[in-house]
């Protein structure tokens, strides 16, 4: 993950504060081992937009966004798999959506999926994961067989 540094006073504030609790008795180092910012050397912050920040540098992720766009011209069939996120979270549907990818949606409470080429499944990640795996399994099993 890239990192910025922190702008608001606020933030810097909190940081400090942060840091300060961590460092037990004695002098302590200027960041205790968090990430620094390249640029300038004070502490990091990640790079990810808040509400209200009008700090956020949005230079890595317009670059970062870029790469699934990318990845997507090399692959014919994409599915894309939502993991807990359910209804309250739509970027991983979104995402589905935008490059046409039907979608498996695996969640305890929320499976339900709208569109007809989505799948939602009831069920805890990893055990519907290796249901899902053993299935795949079990049919290219079926097509070594028949060829």
């Amino acid at each position: 993950h890239f990192a910025q540094p922190p702008t608001l006073d606020s933030e810097i504030l909190a940081l400090q504060k942060w840091v300060l609790t961590q460092s037990g008795p004695g002098p302590a180092s200027p960041h205790l081992g968090l990430p620094a910012c390249a640029h300038c050397g004070s502490l990091a912050r990640p790079n990810f937009l808040m509400f209200g920040d009008e700090s956020w540098v949005p230079t890595r992720t317009a670059q970062q966004q870029a790469n699934p766009r990318e990845w997507a011209r090399e692959i014919e069939r994409p599915v894309v798999i939502e993991i807990g996120a359910g209804q309250a979270v739509p970027s991983i549907r979104l995402f589905a959506e935008t490059f046409g990818a039907p979608l498996i949606r695996i969640n305890l409470e929320d499976e339900r999926v709208t569109r007809q080429e989505d799948v939602g499944i009831r069920g805890g990640a990893l055990d519907v994961l290796h249901q899902i795996d053993a299935a795949l399994a079990s049919d290219a099993r079926l097509i070594e067989a028949t060829r």
